[in-house]
C-alpha cells in the first residue's frame, strides 16, 4: 500500500507543476498583448507623415518694419498635395543667411483642403527685415498630429 501512496503523491506534485507552468506561461502572453501597445519594436509603432503632402507658398508680399511702423507679411498657400493639411507652422527669420526660422508666427494654422488655396497677412512685430521663411505642414495621424516635410525659401522685403 506504501507504493501506491508514494507514486500518488508524485502524480499530484507532477500536476502542480504542470498547472504553474501553463498559469505562468498564460499570464506571460497577455501581459505581452497589453504591452505591445506601449512598446516599439524596430519601426512598427513610428507613423511617418505620406511623401503625398505638399504645401507650397504660390506668392508673398512682404512689407518691412520702418519708421517704428509694423512691417507685416502676406502669405498665398496652396494645398497640391494629396492630403488635407490640418494646421502648420510658420517661422521666419531676420538673419542675413538664416537656414531655419527664428521667429513663430503661427503654429495653429486654419485646415487646408486639397487643391486649396490660402491667403493670410502676419503683422511683424518686433521682427526685423526678413530673409527666411519656413512652413511646416502637420496631417492628421491615428493618434496625433503628425509633422511633414518642411517648405522653405529666401524673400526679400520691400
Amino acid at each position: 500500500m506504501k507504493v501506491t501512496s508514494q507514486s500518488k503523491k508524485g502524480i499530484s506534485e507532477i500536476i502542480a507543476y504542470v498547472l504553474l507552468i501553463s498559469i505562468t506561461l498564460t499570464l506571460s502572453v497577455i501581459v505581452y498583448g497589453w504591452l505591445k501597445g506601449y512598446l516599439c519594436f524596430g519601426n512598427t509603432c513610428h507613423e511617418t507623415c505620406s511623401e503625398e503632402v505638399s504645401l507650397v507658398v504660390e506668392s508673398y508680399k512682404c512689407i518691412s518694419p520702418v519708421n517704428g511702423n509694423d512691417g507685416n507679411l502676406t502669405l498665398i498657400l496652396k494645398n497640391k498635395g494629396l492630403f488635407d493639411i490640418n494646421k502648420f507652422i510658420l517661422r521666419v527669420s531676420d538673419q542675413p543667411n538664416a537656414t531655419f526660422g527664428t521667429y513663430t508666427l503661427t503654429e495653429k494654422g486654419d485646415v487646408i483642403e486639397i487643391g486649396e488655396t490660402y491667403t493670410r497677412k502676419y503683422p511683424l512685430t518686433g521682427v526685423g527685415n526678413l530673409t527666411y521663411l519656413d512652413i511646416q505642414p502637420y496631417v492628421n495621424g491615428k493618434k496625433n498630429a503628425l509633422p511633414c516635410k518642411i517648405t522653405a525659401l529666401k524673400i526679400i522685403c520691400t
